[in-house]
């Protein structure tokens, strides 16, 4: 039996359990794809979660993440410059110089609660609308 515990459990349990996979036959060919353009073992495939079929982007454009590592930790030094700290200013920097990424639209914050990008804070109920209208 597989525990959430373990490194193959932590990979395989969430893929045996998601529902909205991808054909077999195409995480097959898509995970060698991946494998082969990143030079990396196909475990990074399953760990991002690329076998869902909402994913229906070129999946070599997801960054592997030692490729995040090596941005985050090595190119930066161990100062961590705040920008790769924060999810906020991250996704806006990238916004400004057009860099295609994932946009936020609300995040979490411990002592306010849900927050929009234009500052406004939702109730758990707001919120679980915005993410449903969002399609998450």
């Amino acid at each position: 039996m597989l525990r959430e515990d373990t490194v193959l459990g932590s990979y395989v349990l969430p893929f045996m359990m998601a529902k909205g996979r991808k054909s077999i036959h195409r995480i097959a060919k898509e995970s060698l794809r991946y494998k082969k353009h990143h030079n990396l073992r196909p475990k990074e495939y399953f760990f991002l979660a690329l076998y869902m079929d909402y994913i229906e982007d070129d999946i070599v454009q997801y960054l592997p993440n030692g490729l995040v590592y090596h941005f985050n930790i090595v190119m930066n030094g161990e100062l961590r410059p705040n920008i790769v700290e924060d999810k906020s200013k991250t996704s806006s920097r990238l916004l400004r110089h057009q860099v295609h990424s994932v946009q936020e639209f609300m995040a979490f914050d411990p002592a306010r609660g849900f927050v929009r990008t234009d500052g406004t804070v939702l109730g758990i109920m707001e919120a679980s609308r915005s993410i449903e209208t969002a399609g998450g």
